[in-house]
C-alpha cells in the first residue's frame, strides 16, 4: 500500500487536525518573545514554570522542584537555572519561607500567570 492509498477515518482526520493547530500555537509561542519563548523553551523550562503556576498557597521551594521532577527530566543544575534566569527576568518571584529564612519560594508573577491561564484554556479549545 502507498501512501496515497492510506484511508484515514474522520477520527483520525479530526485528530490530525488538532496536532496540526497544537503545533501552529507552539511555534508562535516559541516565535515570540519575553515570557512565552521562555515557557516553551525546553520540557524543562515547561515542567518547572508548570509546577510554580501550580500552587496558589505553599509555594515551591528549589528542593521540591528537584523531588517533584525526574532526574531524567531536568537535572538539579538544570532546574537551578530555569529557576535563576526565571527570577532575573522578573517571569518568577522568589520570597523567603517564613517558616526557615533559608528556604527560597518560587512563584509566578501575575501577569505570567494569566499568560499561562491563556495558554491552559488554548489547550482546551485545540483538544476538546
Amino acid at each position: 500500500m502507498n501512501y496515497n492509498d492510506t484511508v484515514f477515518s474522520n477520527k483520525d482526520i479530526h485528530t490530525r487536525k488538532k496536532l496540526s493547530s497544537f503545533y501552529d500555537y507552539m511555534v508562535s509561542m516559541s516565535s515570540d518573545i519575553g515570557f512565552k519563548k521562555f515557557f516553551v523553551r525546553t520540557r524543562s523550562h515547561i515542567m518547572v514554570t508548570v509546577l510554580v503556576a501550580s500552587r496558589n498557597k505553599d509555594f515551591f521551594s528549589f528542593e521540591k522542584l528537584c523531588n517533584k521532577i525526574p532526574n531524567s527530566v531536568a537535572s538539579r543544575s538544570t532546574i537551578k537555572s530555569i529557576l535563576d534566569d526565571g527570577v532575573k527576568q522578573e517571569y518568577y518571584e522568589k520570597n523567603e519561607c517564613p517558616n526557615d529564612r533559608r528556604i527560597q519560594l518560587y512563584e509566578l508573577n501575575p501577569h505570567n500567570f494569566n499568560i499561562i491561564k491563556e495558554w491552559v484554556k488554548r489547550q482546551h479549545e485545540i483538544f476538546k
